[in-house]
């Protein structure tokens, strides 16, 4: 079976005795808070550059925080990647499309507009089930790579001025997400601790990391 290998960063609380975070880690979303891509595990992908910005919300981490490094084995028929696979997204586009002709005969147009990609793909998974279950293979992604753009994002010009009315642009870096089914956890093995911070008196303190082994 082919697959997909990403490197994969997951930052939580620093909070309790250190080889407790690694044994636990990696931690399932917040069932009380609606997610971006649905309740899983969340990573950053490629570089941990994304995870240390994500640790320093004092607000959300205010002991400081540990981010544990995953290289996870993924087979690529299960991979939905909205990152770096066209095919994959005018699959997902057209998916978008057809559920929002559907609701919008139920809600006004401008109203299905505003529903997010999370409840999307809600109402996908739903339909997964019952199209499954009939024997007809339809939206088995048990991981999905997707991002946006963060406040860090810059843009840079390809050329000087526009080219067909506009001026395209190349925006670097990208937030980029990993999100992994809780159904499929047996993907996350493969981890070693990677960095810890700990806030004292408003300042970062790196700590030393214990051999915890993989």
């Amino acid at each position: 079976m082919v697959s997909t290998q990403i490197d994969a960063f997951h930052t939580c609380h620093l909070q309790g005795s250190i080889s407790t975070i690694f044994e636990n880690v990696p931690y399932h979303s917040n069932t009380d808070e609606e997610q971006w891509l649905g309740q899983g595990y969340y990573f950053w992908t490629d570089s941990h550059f994304f995870a240390i910005k994500w640790g320093e919300r004092k607000d959300k981490y205010p002991n400081g925080y540990v981010i544990t490094k995953f290289i996870i084995e993924i087979p690529t028929t299960d991979l939905l990647d909205l990152v770096g696979n066209v095919s994959h997204q005018l699959e997902f586009e057209k998916q978008i499309r057809a559920y929002l002709s559907r609701m919008s005969t139920e809600l006004t147009r401008e109203t299905a507009k505003d529903i997010p990609v999370s409840k999307m793909l809600d109402h996908l998974r739903e339909q997964a089930k019952i199209e499954n279950q009939a024997g007809r293979e339809f939206f088995s992604y048990s991981a999905i790579k997707a991002a946006d753009l963060a406040k860090c994002t810059l843009k840079y010009p390809y050329l000087e001025g526009e080219r067909d009315g506009f001026q395209h642009h190349l925006y670097l870096p990208t937030r980029q997400q990993l999100f992994i089914s809780e159904k499929y956890a047996s993907y996350l093995g493969n981890k070693e601790l990677f960095q810890i911070r700990r806030l004292v008196r408003n300042q970062y303190q790196v700590v030393q990391l214990p051999n915890t082994g993989k």
